[in-house]
């Protein structure tokens, strides 16, 4: 009789514990969750600055992309921009993608086909901007912080650092960069339920006898 009660008790906590974690999930699966909805997203715009510092050597860009999903596929625009030393956004150039990726148009020209013996791979909003984000788990995730609030909440992310040898000299030579601090900032809209930016922040080592200071800043903003 007892071991029965142990056996139903067991699963009994098992189910709650399953229950749990479908109705409260975890900071981590409901930012994936976010994401996840964004990539969905019919139609927008968004904008894309990076900087990257090598040393004292400093890059800065800014792309604005422009998609929405047509009835013959989806569509993109890229426009690059150069960011001057003041600051200023130099215009570079325009790209667009019509009907998956398979005419393209440069510069505002007229679109082309891409030829049939060219393999392609089918052009969506996570092609373009997927790789911004990590599928965050336990392994990967140091913390996570939030601050809610009633207009948009934030959450402050930390990943967990793979790389603590460089953290005493020792670089791994069979890579280019070690980034001993990565750092994700998201900030949700509560009232339009999505993601309007997406900040992310590393900061590491060259691959270098050197050991040169590296650091990357990426904001994502969608409007």
């Amino acid at each position: 009789m007892k071991k029965r009660f142990l056996y139903f008790f067991g699963v009994i906590i098992g189910i709650l514990f399953v229950l749990s974690l479908a109705l409260f999930p975890t900071k981590a699966r409901k930012l994936n969750s976010m994401w996840r909805k964004t990539l969905n997203s019919p139609q927008g715009s968004m904008t894309l600055y990076s900087k990257w510092q090598v040393g004292n050597d400093i890059s800065e860009t800014a792309d604005k992309y422009e998609y929405e999903k047509r009835s013959d596929g989806f569509y993109y625009k890229r426009t690059y921009y150069n960011i001057e030393e003041d600051g200023t956004w130099k215009f570079d150039r325009t790209f667009e993608s019509f009907e998956n990726g398979r005419k393209l148009a440069f510069g505002g020209g007229h679109p082309q086909e891409i030829s049939p013996d060219v393999s392609i791979t089918p052009t969506n909003l996570k092609g373009i901007i997927g790789g911004f984000w990590r599928e965050l788990n336990r392994a990967n995730v140091k913390s996570i912080q939030a601050e809610k609030g009633d207009s948009e909440s934030i959450y402050y992310v930390e990943f967990a650092s793979n790389n603590k040898e460089s953290e005493v000299g020792t670089l791994n030579s069979n890579v280019l960069f070690l980034f001993t601090k990565s750092t994700m900032t998201v900030t949700y809209s509560e009232q339009d339920k999505r993601i309007t930016k997406l900040e992310l922040m590393n900061t590491g080592l060259k691959n270098s006898t050197e050991h040169t200071p590296v650091s990357t800043y990426y904001i994502l903003t969608f409007e």
